[in-house]
């Protein structure tokens, strides 16, 4: 079974639901406690993925979608926290890499956030961060089709985290060059690079502890509007 579009967000009402009622054909297909929701839109083979929150939930449910469905792009949409002035709530932020924020060595007594410093644990190569990459084309189909939108492109900070630490917020800006924040992005991108598929993120600002900002969830809907205006548009 081979689809033209897989799409991956991990809360199902705030960040699939106006997407779930544009399909046409809605078939849900529940599999191994994940929900897939196939039909179309824009004439295009459409499946929607609720991965569920945190990256080992987004990794399973990936390989799980690739698996059952070979899409030929994905998209993982839905809300992110800013971590700069720039990323304020509505903002769009595309995801040009990812890192995982949560895969960190200590490197002293553990008493201070430099003591800390994110690595990807690979053999060999211990000591090197290693993003994960947004495909290059999609890339450039977004920025050539939203050239009048303000969206911003930049790095992902991800992990099994809410975070809320100001301090920590710029500390991670500062030095791994992190824009926004979600807890999805670094494991979707690892599974799609591995089967060599084509994947971009989108996210909207939902708040920004930096500008004292509250979650607004209402802001999903927005990111599932341009998501629904790319699938129309692009013809991979």
């Amino acid at each position: 079974m081979e689809k033209d579009i897989l799409i991956i967000a991990a809360m199902e009402d705030v960040e699939l639901d106006f997407l779930k009622n544009k399909l046409n054909n809605l078939k849900n297909n529940e599999y191994k406690g994940f929900n897939f929701y196939e039909g179309k839109i824009a004439e295009k083979d459409v499946v929607l993925c609720t991965s569920k929150v945190g990256l080992i939930n987004a990794s399973i449910s990936t390989t799980i979608a690739i698996e059952k469905y070979n899409p030929k792009i994905i998209i993982n949409e839905g809300l992110a926290g800013g971590y700069i002035n720039e990323t304020d709530r509505g903002k769009i932020v595309i995801g040009i890499d990812a890192i995982n924020i949560t895969s960190m060595e200590c490197k002293g007594e553990g008493t201070s956030l430099e003591d800390y410093e994110i690595t990807t644990f690979l053999h060999n190569r211990e000591n090197e961060l290693i993003p994960q990459k947004a495909d290059e084309m999609l890339i450039k189909f977004i920025k050539e089709k939203f050239k009048k939108e303000n969206f911003i492109f930049g790095r992902i900070a991800s992990g099994d985290i809410w975070n809320k630490n100001k301090y920590r917020i710029k500390y991670i800006n500062q030095k791994y060059g992190a824009i926004c924040e979600d807890m999805e992005c670094v494991a979707i991108y690892t599974v799609a690079n591995i089967y060599k598929i084509p994947v971009i993120s989108i996210k909207a600002i939902s708040n920004n502890e930096i500008l004292d900002e509250k979650y607004d969830m209402h802001v999903g809907k927005k990111i599932q509007e341009i998501t629904e205006d790319i699938i129309y548009n692009c013809h991979f």
